[in-house]
């Protein structure tokens, strides 16, 4: 892991989701440090739970590692990204908004784990239950 830390510093690659077979890409991770990587919050928010289920491709070297934890910024408004995420109808005239504070971060995990089928169907269960923004605040 530690070559591959050297050998990828400022590496790009495409954040997966793994519990799905093929993996669906979510986006873009910019790697800042020897294992942490940075990209958008709007496209791993659902996934701080359950880092396990995320992974990083680098395309070049094909070379994929697995995700300890997800950090989102203190400020990035859940609630607002929920309610687009789930106001898609997947036409082509839907436009990713736009949030502030859209960053998070995502730490490698050197050794990653071996996921049971039960916390997949976890994730895609949690995944699939609407979001109630009635009576939170933004803070």
């Amino acid at each position: 892991m530690q070559e591959l830390e050297q050998e990828f510093a400022n590496a790009i690659g495409f954040v997966l989701d793994t519990s799905v077979n093929p993996p669906k890409r979510l986006g873009l991770g910019f790697m800042v440090s020897k294992s942490r990587i940075v990209t958008c919050a709007s496209k791993v928010f659902h996934y701080v739970e359950a880092p396990w289920a995320l992974a990083i491709k680098f395309p070049f070297p094909d070379v994929q590692v697995s995700i300890k934890t997800v950090h989102l910024h203190n400020d990035f408004d859940k609630v607002e990204a929920r309610a687009n995420y789930l106001n898609q109808t997947g036409g082509p005239v839907d436009l990713s908004p736009s949030y502030m504070n859209d960053m998070a971060m995502l730490v490698v995990d050197p050794n990653p784990p071996n996921v049971a089928q039960e916390k997949i169907a976890e994730i895609n269960r949690a995944l699939s239950l609407p979001f109630s923004s009635e009576g939170v605040e933004a803070s």
